[in-house]
């Protein structure tokens, strides 16, 4: 029996420092969450690890000719005999549902010698054989050399994967007890490479510490320049609110930490700029690593990400009458011009 390797989810923890302390700003009328000082760019006990892109395409599904298509079916096919349990099962009905969908395609439109790539490949099957597929998933353990098992728990979502050498991969999304997609990709997919999402922490508040400092829209807004943002803190560190979900009582915000920008070993990308990254592959889709952003009139990179959230929220509302405090000046952003262009390209 060969151990498959399983990839372990990782929490990244927070570090705060206690040097060079400066006063957090408030709001009029609402308790503040945290009373620490404010600790700003001053984290010089935490290392940022070197950031890069991969080649272009490396996080998008690949292309084929419908001849390397019909070889990669085929030559899965001889692979499906060699597994054992519910993933012999499951494995054997998605590629059956591979070869259905592809020939949609063919049906659809003649696609001569050109490369394209798959549409995507729902897997439908019992609940049961889904449920026995990610308890082996769980346990990672195959007589079958380099299958990789990997399950990444969120918030909301659970996801089991499995990767099979020349045969491909199956990922099933558990968002509910009775709501779950499965998936089937002929190649290792990327969700078996290391993810931001992998190093994804969760940490429970009261929704009032993070509505305040939403900016996901000044970001998307920002275009080829740097969005000035709000922050919010939290045990002695700051973060920015890139916006979240609600659902009945439930809310949560995707919490960015950030570096000053010398501290940053990596790519820097204004939204634009991020953007394309994504569309050619170079980064995972939703990974804001590298982003500049402004804080307090400083140029910040952002560095990983948490979930916050608030599984009691009450309804959380800003006063009517509600004036920002700050002890920082007013920063005009004609100011930075010549800084933004060349932090940016």
């Amino acid at each position: 029996m060969t151990a498959a390797s399983t990839h372990a989810t990782v929490n990244a923890r927070s570090t705060s420092t206690e040097s060079r302390p400066r006063p957090m700003g408030g709001k009029k009328g609402e308790p503040k969450a945290e009373t620490a000082s404010q600790f700003g760019f001053d984290f010089a006990d935490v290392a940022q690890p070197a950031y890069v892109e991969l080649p272009v395409s490396g996080w998008l599904s690949p292309a084929h000719t419908t001849a390397e298509f019909l070889a990669i079916f085929e030559r899965a096919s001889l692979v499906v005999p060699s597994l054992t349990g519910a993933a012999a099962a499951l494995f054997a009905h998605a590629l059956q549902a591979a070869k259905a969908e592809h020939a949609k395609m063919l049906d659809v439109c003649d696609r001569g010698d050109e490369a394209y790539e798959l549409w995507r490949v729902d897997v439908h099957a019992d609940a049961s054989l889904i449920d026995a597929f990610r308890v082996e998933c769980i346990a990672g353990a195959s007589a079958v050399p380099g299958i990789e098992c990997k399950v990444r728990a969120e918030r909301m979502l659970k996801v089991h994967g499995m990767y099979v050498p020349d045969l491909g991969s199956l990922v099933v999304h558990e968002y509910a007890e009775d709501n779950f997609g499965v998936d089937f990709y002929p190649w290792r997919d990327s969700f078996f490479m290391h993810s931001y999402r992998d190093d994804i922490r969760f940490v429970r508040v009261a929704e009032a510490v993070f509505a305040d400092a939403y900016c996901a829209d000044k970001i998307a807004e920002s275009n080829e320049g740097i969005a000035s943002v709000p922050v919010f803190m939290h045990e002695g560190r700051e973060y920015i609110n890139d916006g979240g979900m609600s659902k009945g009582n439930y809310r949560e915000c995707g919490a960015w930490a950030f570096c000053a920008i010398a501290d940053w070993n990596g790519p820097t990308y204004s939204y634009r700029t991020q953007c394309q990254a994504w569309n050619e592959g170079r980064t995972e889709r939703g990974d804001r690593r590298g982003l500049l952003v402004r804080v307090r009139g400083q140029l910040a990179v952002l560095t990983g990400k948490s979930i916050f959230f608030d599984d009691a929220a009450t309804g959380y509302s800003r006063p009517l009458c509600e004036e920002q405090e700050s002890e920082e000046a007013e920063y005009d952003e004609n100011d930075y011009a010549e800084e933004e262009e060349g932090a940016a390209a």
